[in-house]
């Protein structure tokens, strides 16, 4: 009777256990949960919606809640494999702004996982490590955004603007100005729009985002039992 409820334990616990590489029944059940989890990533990115008048291009979705909690229940490797399956087909399965959305959905949701996720490794899985990424994960999306906005927004709302011109005029605004001579109009007028917006509308759109993100995951996750049945995660 003991060998069978430990056979049960050992069983509902394959997930909060090192992965047996050897293991076929290990690398399938660990296949399909990553794939459920980029399917679920998948459907949460169409349920998008606006969260600020002011920017209503930016809208908020789900869709990085599934990656987070395979970081925290598979390892950091496998939330970073889940999130660039899920970035891909969002990109350009679900049409969501193609390789500039994907560039900027990996930075992002990328800085998240790593720091979030490595953090709590470091602090031995506890909940003040949990905390403690999510929060220092947060403060360095929004930061990390800013200048991801001034260099990409522009782009997506002008097909005629390059990278590099946005880039170069981002870079020289922030070191002493920028030189209207050396750029198109429609750069310079599109670098003027993103910096008006900055305060009032794409800092606090990523700051509310991340949050609830946060927020959300910390729900979810200790609402599932299962998924902290053990400190000891799985790692890939």
């Amino acid at each position: 009777m003991k060998e069978k409820s430990l056979k049960k334990q050992k069983n509902l616990n394959l997930l909060h256990r090192p992965m047996d590489p050897r293991n076929p029944r290990d690398r399938t059940l660990r296949l399909v949960q990553m794939a459920v989890l980029v399917a679920i990533s998948s459907v949460l990115v169409l349920l998008s919606f606006p969260i600020l008048p002011v920017v209503p291009f930016m809208e908020y979705d789900l869709a990085d809640i599934p990656v987070l909690l395979c970081t925290f229940t598979m390892g950091t490797p496998a939330g970073l494999l889940v999130l660039t399956i899920a970035a891909l087909l969002q990109a350009f399965v679900f049409a969501h702004n193609g390789i500039i959305g994907f560039i900027m959905h990996m930075i992002s949701s990328g800085i998240w996982v790593l720091l979030a996720g490595g953090i709590y490794s470091l602090c031995k899985r506890t909940t003040k490590g949990m905390v403690l990424g999510l929060v220092c994960g947060t403060i360095a999306v929004v930061l990390v955004m800013i200048p991801l906005n001034f260099i990409f927004i522009p782009v997506l709302m002008n097909a005629d603007l390059s990278v590099a011109e946005t880039a170069s005029i981002f870079w020289q605004g922030l070191f002493g100005g920028y030189d209207p001579a050396a750029y198109s109009e429609a750069a310079i007028a599109m670098h003027d729009t993103v910096a008006g917006l900055l305060w009032i509308g794409i800092i606090p759109f990523n700051l509310i985002k991340w949050v609830l993100h946060s927020v959300i995951f910390v729900i979810v996750y200790r609402s599932l039992p299962f998924l902290r049945r053990h400190k000891q995660q799985a790692e890939v």
